[in-house]
């Protein structure tokens, strides 16, 4: 499965905090790839990383720690991310 395609709000949380940390090293995922050839899969999951980190940009990082420190509403902080993604 591509990174996201199941546990995508794992995956958004996970860039979050890598970014909140300043990592800037290799992400790595373990793919099986098994409707495309290997090189299809990781082109397509290298688009989906990079579309979820510029989905968290174009949100602002900011934002959304801003959102967990001032009550940590999870539903809330859901909310407002799906808003994000379907508008």
């Amino acid at each position: 499965m591509i990174s996201g395609s199941v546990h995508f709000w794992h995956w958004l949380e996970l860039l979050l905090t890598l970014d909140r940390v300043g990592y800037e090293g290799w992400l790595g995922a373990d793919i099986n790839p098994k409707h495309m050839r290997p090189e299809q899969a990781f082109a397509a999951n290298n688009r989906m990383i990079r579309n979820m980190i510029g989905m968290l940009n174009q949100i602002g990082p900011a934002k959304i720690v801003e959102m967990i420190k001032e009550n940590g509403n999870s539903a809330e902080i859901y909310d407002y991310l799906s808003n994000q993604l379907m508008s």
